[in-house]
């Protein structure tokens, strides 16, 4: 399942302050299970984190990385760091939930 190319997205109203960024790790979790969408920017580069009803995805340009389960998702390593701590330092440029 193909989605919106996360270089699309964009800041408004709905994204200011308090959600360019996750507080915590738990808050991350819950945003992605409750089916947030986040799209982020690391050295760069445009990633995005979609839920679709049987997998998670990561996303980067044209590139789609489906996950099965949140601990996967979040243990991956993109250039050398695993993804849950890129989320915590990185600037969300949009978000979902």
């Amino acid at each position: 399942m193909k989605h919106k190319n996360c270089n699309s997205f964009r800041k408004d109203e709905r994204n200011m302050s308090s959600y360019d960024h996750f507080e915590t790790v738990i808050e991350l979790r819950q945003s992605i299970l409750w089916g947030g969408e986040v799209s982020f920017a690391y050295q760069g580069e445009t990633y995005g984190i979609f839920r679709t009803e049987h997998e998670l995805l990561l996303t980067h340009k044209k590139t789609e990385i489906p996950f099965s389960d949140m601990d996967a998702l979040l243990n991956y390593t993109l250039n050398g760091e695993r993804l849950i701590d890129v989320l915590l330092k990185a600037e969300i440029t949009w978000r979902k939930i």
